[in-house]
């Protein structure tokens, strides 16, 4: 299971890429709204380490972990956060610039064309991440992770899939074909033969729909400026407004 920081912080880089990666489900993140004191206090979630997730996102990106610790203790925004460290690791300026770049009256999109990165390559860096993430809790190879993502497939799916595949000894694609509208993994385990307990590893997030749907129910202006994925633009207590 993904520690309590580290949700947050693929939040921030799936609304980034959107990354994915992460994944949806994730805990409450800060709005820019203001609100009370007392409001803040009672909804405030548990304390993560700066540091972790300052070197979390570092490493993932190649970026400078003093900057990207700067941007988050100055309490920037995870989406912010996240999809600078995409577009500088894409674009090969600081983390610190590209953070600089995005202002009240400018959109991520505009970012992203003022820096010469395509959507296509911020795309394909998302699926990266993501891909990355879903090798993580099963056994599944990087590339067939990344084909299944392209072809639509949802995180979430490609993860129960792949534990499933394992123990049954099915092809993953078999097993996928499997899951249909009217019933879960759990009655596809069981039609396998396999105790549905190797679905427990399974991290708490992707929704059970691929990432383009997801960017383009959430918000027509959101699937235009940025691949939302499978980002905070469904989780509580947030609505990405395209900014």
């Amino acid at each position: 299971m993904m520690k309590f920081w580290n949700r947050k912080v693929l939040a921030g880089i799936a609304v980034g890429l959107a990354i994915a990666a992460g994944t949806a489900g994730m805990y409450q993140m800060e709005t820019t709204k203001p609100v009370s004191a007392a409001a803040q206090e009672q909804r405030q979630a548990p304390q993560f380490d700066v540091n972790k997730a300052a070197k979390h996102i570092a490493d993932s990106f190649g970026v400078d972990e003093s900057q990207v610790r700067a941007a988050i203790e100055d309490r920037r925004d995870f989406r912010d956060i996240g999809r600078a460290a995409a577009l500088a690791k894409l674009s090969g300026k600081s983390f610190q610039d590209v953070l600089a770049m995005k202002t009240d009256s400018n959109t991520w999109k505009e970012v992203r064309n003022a820096l010469g990165v395509t959507e296509e390559a911020e795309r394909n860096l998302q699926t990266e991440r993501m891909a990355e993430h879903i090798c993580q809790d099963t056994t599944i190879d990087r590339d067939e992770a990344i084909r299944l993502l392209k072809d639509g497939y949802s995180p979430r799916d490609i993860q129960a899939a792949a534990l499933l595949s394992k123990a049954s000894g099915k092809d993953i694609r078999d097993v996928l074909g499997m899951k249909k509208i009217n019933n879960s993994w759990r009655d596809v385990a069981a039609s396998l033969q396999v105790d549905d307990s190797v679905l427990q590893s399974m991290r708490r997030g992707p929704a059970d729909r691929p990432m383009r749907a997801q960017a383009r129910d959430c918000n027509p202006q959101c699937y235009e400026d940025a691949p939302c994925g499978d980002g905070p633009c469904g989780s509580r207590g947030y609505h990405h407004n395209g900014r």
